[in-house]
């Protein structure tokens, strides 16, 4: 590291030989020693105090900063200086991201912006997987069936193996499908999960998901995929600043609505299976803590006869060491619901 520096003091006894003390625009949190033996100072002069030199081969001491090399400096420092810096900006200019637009879906219809891209991504790449993308948007001012289709340009945010798609400012995604105009085959192979998530996304704001391995849109080498492994697609429905957010309240789940979830993930059958309960774990948890939590809290008292009458289910799935536990103590639940 060489620096442009200038002269604060000169030392001619110290304990080890002549040296002098410099400060630099850039090591602004300290000074510089350079000594002034031949092997380090070049030149055939010593510098006065008020003199600018040149220093280089820096190295941090628990004292401070010590150059290893020393000379005076002279025009084609400068010029060299102010070569380099014009790099510096020129760099960091073309590594100054710049949204752009891609234009995908049927028709077109749909008009992304890239807001952000994290990683090495490149743009051709990102462009294919927009433009390829099955998914069709209804955008619109306010989510009201009367409400005028629009088409400005939707965000997007890629960040590596997450791409985040979110209205623009104002505007509302009412609707996402799946298209299959692109190939049944290519959307066949997209797995669609959290078509409401209203619990991971913040609040206020829903979101779907897709997963799918860019190989089928013909994008290979997506950086952080590999043969096998997925990009996950996020579509949130409202804005993505949260002072722009309809509010949404929490989903809510009261006994009976537990009761007919219960029976219609089992098919009208007394018990959930195995697997049903592994397909629909998260929304049946989800819509039991809800009800427990309309009955244990502080504005219900212990003695309260609903929820000391339900108590014991609550205890039963807490306590529940596997998948047969839980579908026996959910079934309780249910039982109790019916019987109350």
């Amino acid at each position: 590291m060489a620096i442009k520096a200038v002269v604060q003091k000169i030392i001619p006894d110290g304990k080890h030989g002549h040296f002098f003390v410099a400060t630099s625009d850039q090591i602004p949190d300290g000074s510089i020693t350079c000594s002034l033996e031949p092997t380090v100072w070049t030149e055939g002069a010593y510098p006065e105090e008020g003199e600018v030199v040149f220093l280089d081969e820096l190295r941090q001491k628990r004292a401070g900063w010590r150059a290893k090399k020393g000379r005076f400096w002279n025009p084609s420092d400068e010029q060299n200086q102010q070569i380099e810096r014009r790099k510096q900006m020129s760099t960091a200019a073309q590594n100054t991201f710049k949204s752009f637009l891609v234009e995908g879906g049927y028709d077109g219809k749909n008009i992304f912006r890239v807001i952000e891209v994290t990683g090495d991504i490149s743009r051709e790449k990102i462009e294919r997987l927009l433009e390829g993308l099955p998914i069709s948007f209804q955008l619109r001012k306010e989510p009201s069936l009367s409400a005028d289709d629009l088409n400005d340009p939707i965000e997007v945010y890629v960040n590596n193996a997450v791409i985040s798609i979110y209205p623009p400012r104002h505007r509302v995604i009412v609707c996402t499908t799946l298209d299959s105009w692109n190939s049944a085959d290519v959307v066949s192979k997209m797995h669609v999960d959290n078509v409401m998530d209203t619990i991971t996304s913040g609040y206020g704001q829903v979101r779907s998901c897709v997963h799918f391995d860019p190989v089928i849109l013909g994008i290979e080498g997506w950086p952080q995929s590999v043969a096998g492994s997925e990009v996950e697609v996020d579509i949130h429905v409202y804005p993505r600043g949260k002072g722009d957010e309809p509010e949404l309240k929490a989903l809510t789940f009261g006994k009976s609505d537990v009761r007919k979830l219960l029976d219609l993930i089992a098919g009208g059958e007394r018990g959930l299976t195995v697997e049903q309960l592994k397909e629909w774990r998260d929304l049946i948890m989800y819509a039991v803590w809800s009800m427990r939590s309309c009955y244990e809290n502080p504005d219900v008292a212990e003695d309260y006869p609903v929820r000391v009458y339900f108590k014991p289910c609550w205890e039963a799935i807490e306590t529940a060491r596997d998948d047969s536990q839980l579908i026996e103590a959910l079934e309780k639940l249910r039982g109790r619901i019916e019987s109350e």
